[in-house]
């Protein structure tokens, strides 16, 4: 079956230099220097990871389809969101609007299927991928979210090149995976103090944790097994950015989280006086709680 995502893997390759771009040169000599090549391939399991005997990046075009219809979801639910938050309503409903209703809708069938290894053809081909969508619309800023995402992915998996990982299955390889974490913030982020630029690149790497975080409360997978907690790495990675504890990304980070749990039943007991960063860590802590449970 053929992706959906096919339109766009030419801009995912081109991600990671796009994300940062004064440092093309660098992450140019990087890849060079560690014969680092980038990989798609369709299995279910697959979702970003580096073969250091390969020195490959390979991505899953499953996984990555996931991660679109997530990137578009998020973003559509949390404008939603605010707009509801301006009209001063009471409670605001996933399933209110269309726009909202089928967006998530698209998510749920995705990731739903993806975590049962079924491939299904596209939900809703209204609301697919493609390259250059009109300016402005929900595909136009879910590409953008997307391809971000990504590119946060990928420098996480480039990271563990540079830092000489190799492959590992205990305790280390979670330092290992919090180092690469680090690293690939820190590329990310690097070399722009402007709000504009700032706020894209970590909304991207909050999406990229939501989205990792929605498979674990899929599966109801809240302990660490190679990796830190999906809920820690949120927290933590946004953390390291250096964002004012009332950044409006804290804030995407704490709604996307509270409707996740919800789908799940779970409510989140948080004071919403505090600032937006203790109202995602609160929720976070929530998530830490049911794995104690």
């Amino acid at each position: 079956m053929s992706s959906a995502i096919e339109p766009l893997l030419n801009a995912i390759a081109a991600s990671p230099f796009r994300v940062a771009p004064d440092a093309e040169e660098q992450l140019a000599a990087v890849i060079a220097g560690h014969r680092v090549t980038l990989e798609f391939g369709d299995e279910p399991t697959l979702f970003a990871k580096f073969v250091p005997s390969r020195a490959v990046v390979r991505l899953g075009t499953p996984f990555l389809e996931v991660l679109w219809a997530a990137s578009y979801s998020f973003i559509v639910i949390f404008d939603e969101y605010e707009q509801a938050n301006k009209r001063k309503d009471e409670y605001f409903h996933v399933g209110a609007s269309h726009r909202t209703a089928i967006a998530y809708s698209l998510h749920r069938q995705l990731l739903e299927a993806h975590i049962a290894k079924i491939r299904i053809p596209w939900p809703l081909p209204e609301l697919s991928p493609v390259r250059f969508p009109a300016p402005d619309t929900d595909g136009h800023v879910a590409n953008e979210l997307f391809l971000t995402a990504v590119s946060w992915l990928i420098h996480h998996e480039i990271a563990h090149a540079r830092l000489d990982h190799g492959e590992l299955e205990t305790v280390e390889s979670v330092l290992q995976e919090s180092d690469a974490d680090r690293a690939a913030t820190d590329w990310v982020c690097r070399d722009t103090t402007e709000s504009g630029p700032l706020f894209k690149r970590a909304l991207g790497i909050a999406c990229a944790n939501l989205h990792l975080l929605a498979y674990d409360l899929q599966q109801n997978r809240t302990r660490w097994t190679t990796h830190p907690p999906t809920y820690e790495r949120l927290l933590v990675n946004l953390d390291r950015i250096g964002l004012e504890d009332n950044h409006k990304v804290y804030a995407f980070g704490f709604v996307l989280l509270e409707i996740l749990l919800a789908h799940h039943g779970i409510g989140v007991t948080v004071d919403r006086t505090v600032s937006f960063h203790e109202m995602l860590a609160n929720a976070c802590f929530t998530v830490r709680d049911l794995g104690a449970a």
